[in-house]
């Protein structure tokens, strides 16, 4: 068989990012010098005023070769033999529970030994606070906690205790910010967790770089993760957040760790969620709802309960939405206040909820139904904290605005659930089946659904589904007044 020749023309060409690859491949042998993105990680072979990754400024900043500084415990884990997967007996009792009931919700049943769970949040949120009961319900059922003290000293942490009546038995504090006196410490006391608050104020000695940076925050973690592994110590580390909500440090922390959680929430309200974002050993459409009091944090383990408890028999602009959080369905309460203005652009603001999703409905009332809301102000509030991004809500919020323009009470014993398209028809939402069975439960008696929506009476008991083809026909269901 002849040899056919090699055609240089039918070779496709290297990307630029692999030219990159190559070049900070040789950089690295040659032991020149390095740039690294603190945001990104993105590394580069000569300085840049802006990252070409998150386009922001002032963010790259010189690390050392990696061939000069290398882990101090590196030669610790050269001689493992590899195991056949057949041969290898699973421990299934792994977990420890918290006794937080939404803590252990989010984890997927409690702290699985030997895991890395990274929790982030803004400054204030609330991380010392939930990382202080987690630490005291497991020291109370014997565990040995070892709390990494990198932004407080050991006397505000036993002030912060007190508040929270926390005796501490069980519990050390290291006051350090150096790795190797972490491990130290960890190797010497052999904790069953391991608490360091937080991730960015540690350091290597192995490193040159200042503290927080990306090369320090990467190493940190690295050891901390090869240390669980070994020793199967459970470590949790606190993260800070940028001012965009993301994490502080390099994507590769959540690369490296088994398990991340975001505390969130506003100041200015009680309410807290713990999002997963990641998890390794459990479901990441999980979320934990509690309430900031005097003494830490308390689980709301029905939130759709307390919303009921505060809501009146009848408002005028508020109706009650299910929605999905996590794997679990909520009922909450959408509030709606329309005020005439005369304004050139009437406001719209939305708290909770999707603001597009606002003009869309808006735009619907107006045009589909004739409401005229072109000199009007709308303002839509979720209740409860949530941020709502379903576009279950849509009846409901329609709903709401019409009884605020036409001031026409909505009974309490209704509830609203579908998607609003731009003719003006309701459409289906996933999870039907889970939304009705908690309206049911609550005892709410009658419910707005789109027209494709299957009847499970035997689900529901007598709960009155009421299916709608189009928001004119919910209306006429609602408001009689209205459709004369």
């Amino acid at each position: 068989m002849k040899e056919q020749p090699w055609n240089l023309d039918s070779m496709a060409a290297p990307s630029l990012a692999h030219v990159q690859l190559i070049v900070i491949r040789q950089h690295h042998l040659k032991g020149l010098r390095m740039f690294q993105c603190s945001n990104c990680g993105r590394q580069y072979v000569k300085y840049e005023g802006r990252c070409g990754c998150t386009s922001q400024w002032g963010t790259i900043t010189e690390i050392p070769n990696p061939i000069s500084s290398q882990s101090t415990r590196q030669s610790d884990f050269q001689n493992i033999e590899p195991l056949e997967l057949s041969s290898i007996t699973p421990n299934t009792d792994v977990r420890n529970k918290t006794e937080i009931p939404e803590m252990d919700r989010v984890l997927g049943g409690g702290l699985v030994q030997g895991s890395v769970i990274l929790l982030g949040g803004e400054p204030g949120i609330g991380k010392s606070t939930l990382l202080l009961q987690v630490a005291d319900h497991l020291a109370q059922r014997g565990g040995s906690i070892l709390y990494v003290a990198g932004q407080e000293s050991g006397d505000q942490i036993k002030i912060h205790t007190q508040r929270l009546s926390i005796v501490g038995s069980g519990i050390m504090i290291l006051e350090a910010t150096q790795i190797e006196s972490v491990l130290h410490a960890s190797d010497t006391h052999k904790p069953s967790l391991i608490i360091v608050d937080s991730i960015q104020t540690l350091h290597s000695t192995s490193l040159d770089s200042p503290y927080g940076t990306v090369a320090q925050t990467r190493e940190c973690t690295q050891l901390l993760t090869a240390n669980a592994k070994h020793h199967n110590i459970t470590t949790i580390l606190a993260g800070h957040v940028t001012k965009e909500g993301d994490l502080a440090g390099p994507r590769l922390l959540e690369h490296i760790v088994d398990v991340v959680l975001s505390l969130e929430g506003d100041r200015t309200s009680q309410a807290r969620f713990v999002r997963s974002l990641k998890n390794r050993f459990g479901s990441t459409n999980e979320i934990g709802i509690f309430h900031m009091e005097t003494g830490g944090f308390r689980s709301i383990t029905d939130p759709s309960q307390s919303v009921l408890e505060h809501r009146p028999k009848t408002s005028i602009g508020s109706i009650l939405v299910p929605i999905i959080e996590g794997n679990r369905p909520i009922l909450t309460e959408i509030q709606a206040l329309t005020t005439r203005t005369h304004a050139q652009s009437p406001r719209r603001s939305a708290t909770g909820v999707d603001f597009g999703r606002i003009l869309l409905i808006t735009s619907v009332i107006s045009q589909r139904l004739g409401l005229p809301l072109h000199n009007t102000d709308v303002i839509i509030n979720a209740t409860g904290g949530f941020r709502i991004n379903e576009t279950a809500t849509d009846l409901g919020i329609a709903l709401a605005i019409i009884s605020s323009q036409r001031n026409l009470p909505l009974p309490s014993s209704i509830a609203a659930v579908g998607e609003i398209g731009l003719s003006g028809e309701l459409r289906p939402v996933p999870r039907m089946d889970n939304r009705l069975l908690e309206i049911y439960r609550l005892g709410i008696s009658r419910v707005l659904v789109p027209f494709s929506t299957q009847k499970h009476q035997a689900k529901t008991g007598t709960l009155d589904i009421i299916q709608c083809e189009s928001l004119h026909e919910a209306t006429l269901h609602v408001f009689n007044e209205y459709a004369e």
